[in-house]
């Protein structure tokens, strides 16, 4: 007879009593991401979206690209000469990081090459 059924033993490992206090909704998506895992063609890191097109993201990466450097030309030759390459380092950094959040907004307006649908449910 097993030890578990003498008096006194309890029945679930600590591993049990751990899985047994956990919601159903973790369990469900801890399932789901097995499952996905397991999968031959799905990627955690990257997750196709067909709403947006192969164009639109090569003229939206190209386009950032142009802006990006031009303002670090602009920003080299103002900064360089007066503060040194301290200053344009920081600058560069905080002022490409600033374009890029306003590039992405710019572009969440913009409905070239983007599906009608999903221009619409996002505003």
């Amino acid at each position: 007879m097993p030890s578990y059924f003498q008096a006194g033993a309890d029945p679930m490992t600590k591993r049990e009593k751990k899985e047994a206090r956990k919601p159903l909704r973790v369990k469900a998506e801890q399932e789901m991401l097995k499952r996905r895992l397991q999968e031959k063609h799905w990627s955690p890191h990257f997750v196709h979206n067909p709403r947006v097109s192969k164009t639109r993201s090569i003229i939206k990466t190209a386009s950032y690209r142009v802006i990006s450097w031009a303002s670090t030309v602009v920003l080299a030759a103002w900064l360089v000469p007066t503060y040194g390459p301290a200053a344009f380092a920081s600058v560069d950094a905080v002022g490409n990081t600033a374009l890029y959040y306003g590039f992405e907004r710019m572009w969440a307006h913009i409905e070239l090459w983007a599906d009608r649908k999903q221009a619409k449910e996002t505003g």
